[in-house]
């Protein structure tokens, strides 16, 4: 209590004051500046996204859904849902193979020798 013997009554109240009204604006304000931060970050959804287009990539373009199930955290579901989504907005084509699958095509993972195939 020695070091606090300095302090006259009318500081000690001005500190104490000025800690509770900071206190609970800082933590306002770091909530604020958290969800700014959460903006900013990808969704999980965008970053399933990039999964699966990877997958594809892999694959020369061509995926199924259990191609995107079993090689990510996705479920069939999930896996199911995106690659619609791509392919209504028409970033994928789709066929149906031999035994019945519904296979997926992304044409921008053509390689450089399909490329000159075509051309």
């Amino acid at each position: 209590m020695d070091d606090y013997r300095h302090f006259d009554s009318d500081t000690l109240s001005i500190l104490i004051l000025s800690y509770a009204f900071a206190f609970p604006i800082g933590l306002m304000v770091e909530g604020k500046i958290a969800k700014i931060l959460k903006i900013i970050r990808f969704p999980k959804e965008d970053s399933a996204i990039l999964k699966v287009l990877d997958i594809a990539r892999e694959n020369d373009g061509y995926v199924t859904v259990v191609d995107i199930a079993t090689k990510s955290t996705l479920s069939l579901e999930e896996a199911q849902k995106i690659l619609d989504d791509l392919q209504k907005k028409g970033h994928a084509d789709l066929s149906v193979t031999k035994s019945g699958d519904i296979l997926y095509y992304f044409p921008g993972f053509l390689k450089q020798d399909q490329i000159e195939d075509r051309g």
